[in-house]
C-alpha cells in the first residue's frame, strides 16, 4: 500500500478489520471473524473496490449501485473468488497476484470490438463457453497468455460450481461443463477460429 494511500485513508477501519505488518514492514489489512481464517483485503479502505472485498469476506453481497459492482456479473463472481475461494488462498503470494492480474485484465475487454460495454458487467446468466473463447482469442498473439486466461477463468467457474445452493448462480456448472467437454484451454490449436473471431455471434446472441 502506498504512502499516499496510507496518508489519505480514514483512521478508523470497517468493523472486523485489523492492520498487520508483514516481515518487510508493509501494512496489510485483514477481515477477521470468530471461528474463520482471516481474509486479506486489498486496496484503500472505504474505496468501492475495498468495500466490495470487505462485503465478500463477510459473506454478504455488495450493494450494487453504491459499490459499482453489479451482482450476478463476471467481476462480481471474480471478487467472490478472490475473497472466498480456499484453493486460491492456499496459493503462494506471487501465484495469487498473477492469477488476479489475469482475471482483472478481462474486466476491461469490450464485449465486441465496437461495443461500449465491458466484460466486467457481463451478466453470468449470459456467460457461455463461446464468451470464454472470445476472451481467449483476444490473446491470440500470445498463446501462453491465451491459455492462462482460460485456465484462470475455469478456476473461477469451478469455485462457483462448488458453491451450488449458495448465493452464486447455477450457470457456473453449465459453463464449466461446457468448457470441460470442449477441452477449451487445453490447446491453442484452435486459436482465432472463425467462430471465436465473430464476437457478435458469440456474445451478442448467446446460446445460453
Amino acid at each position: 500500500m502506498s504512502a499516499l494511500a496510507l496518508a489519505t485513508m480514514p483512521r478508523r477501519l470497517p468493523p472486523g478489520c485489523i492492520e498487520d505488518r508483514d516481515r518487510h514492514g508493509n501494512i496489510r489489512i485483514y477481515y477477521r471473524a470468530k471461528g474463520r481464517p482471516k481474509v486479506r483485503l486489498r486496496g484503500t479502505p472505504w474505496t468501492p473496490e475495498f468495500m466490495a472485498e470487505y462485503q465478500a469476506a463477510k459473506g454478504e453481497a455488495a450493494p450494487t449501485k453504491a459499490k459499482g459492482i453489479a451482482s450476478g456479473t463476471w467481476r462480481w463472481l471474480c471478487t467472490r473468488y478472490f475473497a472466498e475461494c480456499t484453493e486460491y488462498k492456499r496459493l503462494d503470494a506471487r501465484t495469487q497476484h498473477v492469477r488476479r492480474q489475469i482475471l482483472e485484465a478481462t474486466y476491461d475487454e469490450p464485449i465486441t470490438p465496437v461495443s461500449s460495454k465491458y466484460f466486467r458487467d457481463f451478466p453470468l446468466s449470459r456467460m457461455t463457453a463461446d464468451a470464454v473463447e472470445v476472451l481467449r482469442d483476444r490473446k491470440i498473439d500470445t498463446p501462453e497468455s491465451a491459455n492462462a486466461r482460460v485456465k484462470a477463468m475455469r478456476q473461477v467457474f469451478k469455485f462457483g460450481e462448488a458453491r451450488q445452493g449458495s448465493r452464486l448462480p447455477s450457470c457456473c456448472s453449465r459453463v464449466n461443463g461446457a468448457l470441460t467437454s470442449s477441452g477449451l484451454g487445453s490447446s491453442t490449436s484452435k486459436l482465432g477460429s472463425s467462430r471465436s473471431r465473430n464476437t457478435k455471434d458469440a456474445i451478442a446472441n448467446p446460446s445460453g
